[in-house]
Parts: structure tokens; C-alpha cells; sequence
């Protein structure tokens, strides 16, 4: 039966109309040296006269024809062995790729089970075979997980849990995974040309409670996400798409949210110490009760938003888990920014020791408030 199997093998690579450049090289070697062969024989003056001539000549010539065809023997012989390795390498390749894509089908296979352990196995399946084969698999579970965040297996036991507790905003331990897995693979320790074009796609994904912390979240779309009590401290969210997403009770101490897109979204009583919200597009956003300590508010637009209770003085002192929190004032603050948020906020924001880059004091003057968009 091997026989068969293998004169199968030749005859594909014989009518390939697309042949390899092994077969080619080998085939164009071996015709130039029996090309080679006949033309010495044509064009030789003395060929045949050396081939049958004295007993010394004719010994010399056999000797040489016989070493001459040794050699083509050789080559012919040498050919075949490297072609049989191209084909043995070509099929353990097809092997691999099979175990492979089996490996991911089957990860993601096990993310549609109603058992968390099975659940976190396939998210670790599939961590695991981005990490070996990034090239071809990354942007692809990153893909898929994110796809599984924005709509998760049903959960019966996180359901209970949450129902017991009386809050919404318990995180789930298979989302929390995902997140934890994305916080080191993406963008961070590995290099790919594929991760220009790939975006965090988590629109109204819920990742209520979730802890991501040093994370790079930069141009993620979180549009209409639940965040509500989530821990972001020191996340890059540069860019970040968050338009009408709920951050309310949220944690972004240190977060880097420049020239992020957060219309439209509820930051009430989110903590933002010393985060960076330069450029930053805050329209007819809620900072009720925000606490903005130190945060960079240079060239952020403020337009209609609610700025009721919002603490922009920082004369609270607050003790993070590692350092200290410096009470001082928001930063990059003008009357201008202020003039247009929502008028008539309750109770009215707190700008105390509040002052604008030119040294002015910002107060509150009533709250103009801007246009509404067209």
C-alpha cells in the first residue's frame, strides 16, 4: 500500500501546474548534465576513437564513462532524497496546522459552556496557542475573546451571586480572565504589524467591577460599556472610545485618557486623581460628584456638562495602596471651560484654591452652558 501512496504523491507533483522550485531545480539540473553528456559525445572529434581505440585509452575512457555515470546516478539519487525530505517536511507542516487549528476549535468550543472551570480552560487553550503562534493566531483570539466578552455564556451561578449580593456590578471570573490575558499580550510583548489595523472592540460589553490596572486599553472601543466600579488606575486609555459608557464609581487614578471620547458618559462620582484628560471630549457628560484631584484638564471640552458636587479643589487626601495621593487642584483649568458646562448644577461644584495657567481664580459665575449639538 505504500507504493500506491507514494507513486499518488509523485504523479500530484508531476501534473502540479504550479510545481516547487525543488522539482524545477532538479529537473533543469539533471537535463543540463545529459545535455552536457550528448554534446560531448556530438561535438568531440576523438570520442569514439578514445572509447574503442589502444587497450590503455579504452580502459581510460570506460573508466571515465563509468565515473560519469556514477555521478549522474549520484545527483539523481541526491535529488530524490532531498524531495522526499521537501514532501515528509510538507505533510508534517499540513500535521501541525491541523493540530493546531484543532487546538483552537476546540478552545472555542469550550467558551459556550454553562461551566465557568470549562470556560477559563478554553480562555487558557487559546492564550496559550496565541502565544506560540502569534503570527497566525493573535489578532484572531483576540478577535474571538473580545466577541465573547461582548456576549458571554449565560452564567446561572454569577447570577445567583450577583442576586445575593444586590448589586450589578460583580465581575465575572471568565471575563476577568480575558482581561487579564489582553493586559499582557496586547500590544506588549509582542511586535505585529496586524496589531496597526486591530482594535478593542468591547461595545456595550459589560465589565462592571473588573480590575485592569497598568493596562493598555489605547483607541478601545468602549463605547456604551458598563464600567460602573471598574479599576483602570495607570490604564493607558489614549483614545479611548467611551461614548455614553457608564464609569460611575470607577477607579482611573493615574489613567492616561487623553483625547479620549467621553460624550455623553457617566463619570458620577468616578475618582480621576492626577489622571491625564488633556484634549479630552467630555460633552453633556456627568461629572456629578466626580473627584478630579490633580487631574489635567488642559484643552478638554466641557461643553454642557454636569458638574454638580464635582470636586475640582483636591483638598482631600486620599491613600492609595502603594503611595500617596498629593491633594492638589485640577490642572490646565480655565473660566472658559467652566462657563460652558451645564448652568444651574446642585449642589455647586467646589473650586476652591482652583486656579487658571494664567494664576486667575476660577469661580463659579452661573454656568452658560454651550449650544446643543446640531
Amino acid at each position: 500500500m505504500k507504493w500506491r501512496s507514494r507513486l499518488r504523491t509523485v504523479s500530484r507533483y508531476l501534473t502540479s501546474p504550479k510545481p516547487s522550485w525543488a522539482w524545477v531545480g532538479g529537473a533543469v539540473g539533471i537535463g543540463a548534465v545529459t545535455l552536457g553528456v550528448i554534446l560531448a559525445g556530438v561535438f568531440a572529434q576523438d570520442f569514439q576513437d578514445w572509447l574503442i581505440g589502444t587497450d590503455a585509452s579504452r580502459e581510460t575512457g570506460s573508466t571515465t564513462v563509468r565515473n560519469l555515470g556514477l555521478v549522474i546516478a549520484g545527483l539523481v539519487a541526491l535529488y530524490l532524497a532531498v524531495w522526499r525530505g521537501l514532501v515528509a517536511q510538507k505533510q508534517a507542516g499540513a500535521a501541525q496546522q491541523s493540530l493546531r487549528n484543532e487546538r483552537y476549535q476546540k478552545g472555542a468550543e469550550m467558551l459556550g459552556s454553562k461551566v465557568l472551570s470549562v470556560r477559563l480552560g478554553g480562555i487558557y487553550a487559546l492564550q496559550g496557542l496565541a502565544k506560540d503562534y502569534p503570527e497566525e493566531y493573535h489578532v484572531q483570539i483576540m478577535r474571538l475573546l473580545c466577541g465573547f466578552v461582548r456576549n458571554p455564556t449565560k452564567d446561572p451561578a454569577h447570577e445567583r451571586e450577583v442576586a445575593a449580593k444586590q448589586i450589578d456590578f460583580v465581575a465575572r471570573e471568565d471575563v476577568q480572565a480575558v482581561l487579564n490575558m489582553m493586559e499582557h499580550r496586547y500590544g506588549r510583548e509582542i511586535e505585529l504589524e496586524s496589531l496597526a489595523q486591530f482594535t478593542l472592540n468591547f461595545v456595550n460589553a459589560d465589565l462592571s467591577g473588573v480590575i485592569l490596572m497598568d493596562a493598555n486599553l489605547a483607541g478601545a472601543d468602549l463605547t456604551g460599556a458598563n464600567l460602573r466600579k471598574a479599576d483602570f488606575r495607570r490604564t493607558d486609555m489614549t483614545g479611548t472610545k467611551l461614548f455614553r459608557a457608564d464609569l460611575s464609581g470607577a477607579i482611573l487614578w493615574l489613567a492616561n485618557l487623553s483625547k479620549a471620547d467621553l460624550t455623553e458618559a457617566d463619570l458620577f462620582e468616578t475618582q480621576l486623581w492626577d489622571a491625564n484628560l488633556s484634549g479630552a471630549f467630555l460633552w453633556e457628560s456627568n461629572l456629578s460628584f466626580a473627584q478630579l484631584h490633580g487631574a489635567d484638564l488642559s484643552n478638554s471640552t466641557l461643553a454642557r456638562c454636569n458638574v454638580s458636587g464635582t470636586d475640582f479643589s483636591g483638598k482631600r487626601t486620599f491613600r492609595d495602596l502603594e503611595d500617596y495621593i498629593t491633594p492638589s487642584p485640577v490642572q490646565g483649568f480655565t473660566q472658559r471651560q467652566l462657563d460652558l458646562t451645564r448652568p444651574e448644577p446642585n449642589p455647586l461644584p467646589d473650586l476652591e484654591g482652583v486656579i487658571d495657567p494664567e494664576g486667575n481664580e476660577i469661580k463659579w459665575t452661573g454656568g452658560s452652558g454651550a449650544p446643543l449639538k446640531d
